[in-house]
């Protein structure tokens, strides 16, 4: 098929080259050579943690960690979706290790779930240091020393938590 393709045609079609990678793909789709299926429930969940296995049976990890770093993002990362931009604003601050970290709205495009787990993963990364987070809505406010509640624009109401391990020693 490949030899007989006419020349003006050769460049619009990628053939499996297992040395290469296509670059009109992502990694997973490389990985894969296709796309998940959609319509099945949890097909993506089960390829990610297979292929996940897989990636650890070979000591691929931290390859595909290095081709990943240097994905090109777009402009203000317009390839990403707004909750890939995110999670990648919450690392960036995360990464500089700051003394007081403020989040304007942090978790606000991701599901229940993923918002629980990224405050959890936020607040022990910066556990001995101080966290400021304006959100919409009051997410388990038990999980910050101090909540303060503002309506119109006033402060309505505030409250202070004490540590578990405090209430403990009590």
């Amino acid at each position: 098929f490949a030899e007989k393709l006419p020349a003006d045609l050769r460049g619009s079609i990628a053939f499996f080259d297992p040395e290469q990678f296509n670059p009109a793909s992502s990694l997973q789709d490389n990985l894969l050579f296709g796309k998940i299926a959609y319509g099945r429930p949890q097909a993506e969940h089960q390829v990610r943690a297979a292929l996940g296995q897989v990636l650890q049976d070979f000591d691929l990890v931290q390859a595909t960690v290095d081709i990943e770093l240097e994905f090109q993002v777009g402009v203000g990362g317009s390839r990403l979706s707004s909750v890939q931009r995110q999670k990648l604003a919450i690392a960036r601050a995360m990464l500089k290790r700051p003394d007081l970290l403020i989040l304007n709205n942090p978790f606000g495009s991701f599901d229940e779930g993923l918002r629980l787990a990224l405050l959890d993963k936020v607040l022990e990364a910066q556990k001995g240091h101080g966290v400021l987070a304006v959100m919409d809505q009051l997410t388990l406010p038990e999980r910050f020393d101090r909540v303060f509640v503002a309506k119109d624009g006033r402060l309505a109401e505030t409250s202070d938590f004490k540590p578990a391990a405090a209430e403990a020693a009590e």
